[in-house]
């Protein structure tokens, strides 16, 4: 069996009911509903990225027992490792049993980028409470080249109010935080990471809260906004979008949300598998070619050829069980040109993708149209 999928870019629902009569062909597959289908674009890189991005629900498996109370909020070591988080190692610090504070701590750090790449500029810690036990800005040990403002809210003012290192600031947080106590936060990893520290006990938001799609994470700012109706990261031209102590208190009051909500609470109903079309037929001992199509890196997967002067015509029973194509015609036109030459493309395409259905012994062809006239649609 051979499919030949068209990407028609330009040529949206509306002018093909308006030139009816020059796509017979089209026209009359329209009139049958069980053979045409609305595709919702999901994501920002448009309809074709996710026709060829395809994603299926797995079920979402309960939590495993990681035993009552706190315990079953928090990651195991086989998670940790899985995640990333540090391990003990001559460069990182662990937590140990002189640290004050055994309770719940939320910690949230911000970065700065250095010549050496991403350093500490701060780190917030907020007790179960709510009050702030620890805020302080850190000097960088190597020259900084961006102060990431509209990421970390961090500015030169800020930031040259440090009079604290970043060992020095280690040396607080082993004071402060005893091996028992939990640290809660959102990807916790790249926190502990910059700061230089190991600890056991985390509970981190980023996954007690699952995204819908397999192998994505939910940002902090919007399961704020879904959960706690707060609005956080608010973006200023003089600040920044980003503020450690309100992050860690909005991770803070998502974790206590969890606990009295349940291990099930934020959990998606079912989490969607992401698998690339020709990555997928590939598995399957299915060639594939892209003919004329532009693609983004990203997508070319699997054993994909690539065509950029060819036809769809060419592959016609040929080795290829995937043909994927576009016609860029529409997308090629002029503001001035689009009236003039819109029924006389439409009249053209309308004839192929008939002889290219007539000519397919044991074969589908899939149309797809896109978002209209290109050049309004980029306005």
């Amino acid at each position: 069996m051979q499919i030949i999928l068209i990407f028609l870019p330009g040529l949206d629902l509306q002018a093909l009911e308006e030139h009816a009569n020059d796509a017979p062909y089209l026209s009359s597959v329209l009139q049958d509903k069980s053979k045409w289908t609305r595709l919702e674009t999901q994501s920002a890189k448009g309809y074709l990225s996710d026709l060829i991005t395809m994603f299926y629900p797995v079920e979402v498996k309960p939590p495993k027992n990681k035993g009552s109370g706190i315990e079953q909020f928090l990651l195991s070591n086989e998670e940790m490792i899985g995640n990333n988080y540090p391990q003990e190692s001559e460069e990182f610090k662990e937590t140990n049993r002189l640290g004050t504070e055994k309770g719940i701590i939320a910690v949230d750090c911000e970065m700065v980028k250095t010549t050496k790449g991403l350093e500490l500029a701060r780190v917030s810690l907020v007790l179960e409470s709510g009050s702030v036990l620890y805020d302080e800005y850190v000097i960088p040990e190597f020259p900084v080249i961006d102060y990431l403002t509209q990421f970390s809210g961090i500015t030169p003012k800020l930031l040259n109010s440090a009079t604290k290192t970043l060992e020095f600031v280690q040396n607080d947080f082993l004071r402060l935080v005893h091996s028992e106590a939990v640290l809660c936060g959102h990807s916790l990893d790249n926190d502990l990471r910059v700061l230089k520290v190991v600890h056991k006990r985390i509970a981190d938001t980023s996954l007690l809260y699952l995204h819908p799609n397999e192998g994505k994470k939910m940002g902090l700012k919007n399961l704020a906004s879904k959960y706690l109706n707060r609005k956080i990261q608010q973006v200023t031209y003089i600040q920044g979008g980003h503020d450690s102590v309100e992050d860690a208190m909005a991770a803070l009051d998502l974790f206590k949300l969890k606990r009295k909500r349940g291990v099930l609470f934020g959990m998606p109903g079912c989490i969607y598998h992401q698998n690339n079309l020709f990555d997928t037929v590939s598995k399957q001992g299915v060639k594939s070619v892209g003919v004329r199509v532009k693609l983004p890196n990203d997508l070319i997967q699997g054993n994909l050829s690539i065509d950029h002067s060819g036809s769809a015509e060419k592959y016609i029973g040929g080795q290829f069980g995937l043909v994927v194509c576009q016609w860029g015609e529409l997308k090629r036109l002029k503001p001035d040109e689009w009236s003039e030459a819109l029924p006389q493309i439409i009249k053209q395409w309308d004839s192929r993708i008939r002889d290219l259905a007539d000519s397919l012994e044991n074969g589908m062809v899939v149309v797809v149209n896109g978002e209209g006239n290109t050049d309004l649609a980029n306005r």
